[in-house]
């Protein structure tokens, strides 16, 4: 029998089932996984030493307060900390008494968001390739939801496409910047376009910025709240996930207007209620290092830019493919055709060939599209430099 709703149902298997399969395929022994996006380090000390003390607290007062439930809109530290950090990358000001809320992950920071504010039938504008978990979030909603392509080399913000499909119907949309897959780092041209159309149809932006620290030269984090205009209609995702170095711990925020952000909290109190108490004491520990420490700020993401240039240039040496080299992030993106494998086959040819891991694009389209992105794969750059040192190594077919 076929148990599941058919909310779950509207969602499809076929990413799900896609990435089982990837991640089985990254196990076997000697690979180097450079599929899932996930660092091989144990992320920043700074933060780690500091659960360790909250955890290990004799102070009976403090200890309560740091292993019991949190508010739901999360410990007035973390709250503090978080936009201390945004007053100095971005010089803008969040209450966080009122616009800032702490949730499990940046993924359940994206989940509250869809549920609470889209009802079935809104118009929704998102754009692929995508995080894959956008799109099951919005059809759980019921949301109806048309899909922008960005296409390579670039993959900038189809703005002429934007413009004829953002409608007075439209109720959201979502983007992301640095983007997953691709690398792209959305410009101040680009945002301005999008401000100005989400200003002219009365349109919520919801703006996955997770890869906001991780930025590759010369290249800028430009926000989209910080628009004329866009202070009151967007919600911003962060998470301590990237920022951090720290997956594990899913800890994510959301960061807005007091009126659009209310609905959010209120779905986050029937969702998790509030994220891992000892865990945020110590992320807001591990931000307020990175205010007062600009030096550490960047260099996360240039071992990345680092690790990128060489694995693209060993891409394109020893198979021939064609690199779309990114701007920031985690991943980088390339085209395969020329190696007469695509998709999964193309994956498994190279564990099998070179045992190393990479994901196909695929996962990250549509079903009506995935068929015309065969011929892209995604590589993880968020690795050491031994790591990528290793795998160019196997590219090469040298011995360590």
């Amino acid at each position: 029998a076929d148990h599941r709703s058919e909310r779950l149902k509207r969602c499809g298997e076929g990413g799900s089932s896609q990435w089982t399969e990837i991640v089985a395929l990254a196990q076997g022994e000697g690979i180097v996984n450079l599929g899932q996006g996930s660092p091989d380090t144990a992320g920043d000390e700074v933060t780690r030493q500091a659960a360790l003390e909250v955890l290990s607290c004799q102070d009976d007062k403090l200890a309560t307060s740091y292993n019991q439930y949190s508010p739901l809109h999360g410990v007035l530290e973390l709250r503090e900390a978080i936009a201390e950090w945004c007053l100095s990358m971005y010089d803008c000001s969040y209450n966080p008494e009122t616009e800032v809320l702490v949730a499990t992950s940046g993924t359940e920071a994206l989940y509250n968001i869809m549920m609470a504010l889209i009802n079935p039938g809104d118009h929704v504008i998102v754009f692929e390739p995508f995080f894959p978990w956008y799109l099951p979030h919005l059809k759980m909603a019921g949301a109806n939801v048309e899909i922008l392509t960005l296409h390579p080399p670039s993959f900038t913000l189809p703005l002429a496409d934007l413009a004829s499909s953002m409608t007075s119907a439209t109720k959201m949309v979502v983007f992301n910047t640095p983007h997953n897959p691709s690398g792209h780092v959305s410009t101040e041209h680009e945002l301005a376009k999008l401000a100005e159309l989400c200003i002219q149809h009365d349109v919520i932006a919801v703006a996955d910025e997770v890869y906001e620290n991780l930025i590759f030269a010369p290249h800028k984090h430009c926000r989209i709240a910080d628009q004329p205009g866009m202070a009151s209609r967007t919600l911003t995702v962060g998470s301590a996930s990237k920022l951090l170095a720290l997956t594990g711990w899913r800890i994510g925020w959301v960061l807005g207007n007091e009126e659009l952000l209310k609905p959010v909290k209120a779905y986050h109190a029937y969702t998790t209620f509030s994220a891992p108490t000892p865990l945020q004491y110590a992320v807001a520990k591990g931000i307020r290092n990175l205010v007062s420490s600009p030096e550490l700020r960047q260099s996360e993401a240039k071992v990345y830019e680092a690790n990128a240039q060489l694995l693209g240039k060993r891409l394109e040496d020893v198979l021939g493919v064609t690199v779309y080299w990114p701007e920031g992030g985690y991943f980088l993106v390339a085209d395969v055709s020329s190696t007469g494998k695509l998709g999964m086959a193309f994956a498994k040819w190279l564990v099998e060939q070179y045992r190393i891991a990479c994901v196909p694009m695929a996962v990250f389209y549509s079903s009506e599209t995935e068929k015309q992105c065969q011929h892209l794969v995604r590589f993880a750059v968020c690795k050491t430099a031994a790591t990528m040192a290793q795998a160019c190594a196997l590219l090469k077919g040298e011995k360590e």
